[in-house]
Formats: structure tokens, C-alpha cells, sequence
């Protein structure tokens, strides 16, 4: 038998922005994007955006829950692209 209960997460308000050339593209991990590209990533969890030769990451927050030391519970994320896989269940 297992358990299920959700939790919410909200869509997080901080972001790190990376300084580009001054030009309107950006370059991140070694891949060229073009002014306003922007990918919701599922795995990292993550929003890349490209805008005005700034890169901002976006991420979840809060961070990934912690499971507990107390039964087999675990957190799992519901998946699917950014924010989406910021919501997570607890499953025993």
C-alpha cells in the first residue's frame, strides 16, 4: 500500500545572470543562443534564457526537499518541464 500526499512549490523569483560580449547572444556550457532563446529544462530543473547577451538560470525554490531519516518515505518529482518538475510528492 502506499501513501501519497503533494506538495507545492512556487515558481522561483531568483535568478543568476551570466554577462555576455555585449552583443545580443550568449554562450552557456559551450552552446551559442541567439537573443531570446530559452529552454524549460527538465532534468537539471531548470529555465535558461537568453536575453541581450545575458544568460539567467532560473531554478527551483525551495531547493529539492530533503527526504526524511524517519520510514521509507521519499520525495519524487511529478516530472514534466520547468516549473512543472518543481512539485514534488512524498511517497511510503
Amino acid at each position: 500500500m502506499a501513501f501519497f500526499c503533494s506538495l507545492a512549490y512556487v515558481i522561483p523569483n531568483k535568478s543568476i545572470a551570466y554577462e555576455g560580449s555585449g552583443n545580443a547572444s550568449c554562450i552557456y556550457n559551450g552552446t551559442a543562443w541567439k537573443h531570446n532563446d530559452y529552454n524549460l529544462s527538465s532534468d537539471p530543473c531548470v529555465f535558461l534564457w537568453c536575453i541581450n547577451g545575458n544568460m539567467t538560470i532560473e531554478g527551483c525554490d525551495p531547493t529539492i526537499p530533503t527526504n526524511s531519516a524517519y520510514g521509507n518515505c521519499k520525495y519524487v518529482s511529478l516530472g514534466g518541464p520547468f516549473p512543472d518538475c518543481c512539485r514534488y510528492t512524498r511517497i511510503c
